[in-house]
């Protein structure tokens, strides 16, 4: 119920809350001063992300930016078979319009011989069967060569600093379907090594 106070032939009506903070009864000129001096969000800037003013102008905007669906992408070479340099590690697909989070590799010590051994992550265009690579996409997208002499992980897809796709700021996200590869180079990774990892992904 309300507490409603007359002041010289006026009503004041208050909220239960007001009454529970147990402030001052004002009469509603009194009420309306106070809010008038009061601060006020006027005189300041509103600045709004670019996805946000698509918002605001009535533009659609792309599922994954405010929900979507993730997808983790897993894969496991329990024991690589004897290689060479440049081979080519199958570790899953990237669908068209898959925006691309983060992910993480890890791998045994894969030295083969005596150089220095890397190692990146990125993407291949994809056969029309759509499982075999057809052509580099863009080998080092996700890490660029890296040392795994040693037995290790790195972070994947760690593009704070460099923007990626057109309209999306840091993160990637897939034109077309791709597959995610880690190649090799330098000299090959070392036979019965271990390779694995995780990638999350979010779409619509």
């Amino acid at each position: 119920m309300k507490k409603i106070v007359e002041f010289n032939g006026k009503r004041a009506i208050y909220s239960d809350c007001f009454q529970s903070w147990g402030l001052r009864p004002m009469t509603p000129m009194e009420a309306v001063l106070a809010w008038l001096k009061a601060p006020r969000h006027f005189g300041v800037a509103n600045v709004y992300s670019d996805e946000w003013t698509k918002v605001r102008a009535g533009r659609r905007v792309a599922p994954y930016v405010y929900g979507g669906h993730t997808r983790v992408i897993k894969w496991d070479f329990a024991s690589l078979p004897a290689g060479t340099v440049g081979d080519i590690l199958v570790c899953g697909k990237i669908y068209k319009d898959d925006m691309v989070f983060k992910g993480r590799e890890f791998h045994s010590a894969l030295s083969s011989d005596t150089a220095t051994t890397t190692g990146s992550y990125g993407t291949y265009t994809i056969q029309g069967g759509g499982l075999e690579p057809l052509a580099a996409d863009d080998v080092d997208r996700f890490l660029t060569a890296t040392d795994v002499d040693g037995a290790g992980e790195n972070e994947l897809a760690s593009l704070q600093g460099t923007p990626q796709g057109v309209g999306t700021g840091p993160l990637f996200v897939a034109t077309t379907d791709l597959l995610l590869v880690c190649v090799n180079s330098v000299e090959a990774f070392a036979t019965a090594g271990r390779v694995s990892g995780w990638m999350l992904v979010v779409r619509d």
